[in-house]
């Protein structure tokens, strides 16, 4: 069961999904809440709270992914991404690659250690980074005023590369 605590739930309001209904996912086994209501987000604001539904969605489901806002947003509303730490089981951190300075990284962890969250991994989101591909054909491009042939014969290369396809 994936739920949306993030904040946006006016976003699943927005697309007419009922407040705490759970719909049922692209796959068969999956479920999506994205709507909580006000009360349901204003009750899980407490960690103890949200704990206990997180294990009552736990005997319906084999396994629960609670997403929430960034730890260092200002939540006014909806649920403090530090709750939703704290109730979970196991914590992941994504970071984004490139753009999240270290020091907000250490400041976060320290957040998650002061709320008891079990920090167990962490994800560098490389959305903003250019392949290792693009950045090979665009260097190979520089050489299109001196030598385009062999510009055009590189790049030619380098998409054919079965290693520089790869994508992760």
């Amino acid at each position: 069961l994936y739920v949306d605590l993030s904040g946006a739930h006016a976003a699943g309001a927005g697309l007419g999904l009922a407040p705490d209904a759970i719909l049922p996912g692209a796959q068969d086994g999956v479920g999506v809440l994205a709507n909580p209501s006000e009360a349901s987000a204003h009750a899980w604001r407490d960690p103890a709270r949200l704990a206990a539904q997180a294990a009552s969605w736990l005997e319906a489901w084999d396994l629960l992914i609670l997403d929430c806002a960034p730890l260092l947003a200002d939540v006014s509303s909806g649920v403090p991404p530090r709750s939703v730490a704290a109730a979970a089981e196991a914590t992941i951190l994504v970071v984004l690659s490139g753009r999240t300075p270290a020091s907000d990284v250490r400041d976060v962890q320290q957040r998650l250690e002061r709320a008891r969250a079990r920090l167990i991994g962490t994800v560098l989101n490389d959305r903003d980074n250019p392949s290792l591909l693009a950045e090979l054909e665009r260097e190979a491009g520089r050489l299109d005023r001196v030598a385009p042939g062999v510009s055009r014969r590189i790049r030619g290369a380098l998409r054919r590369s079965s290693l520089l396809a790869q994508r992760t």
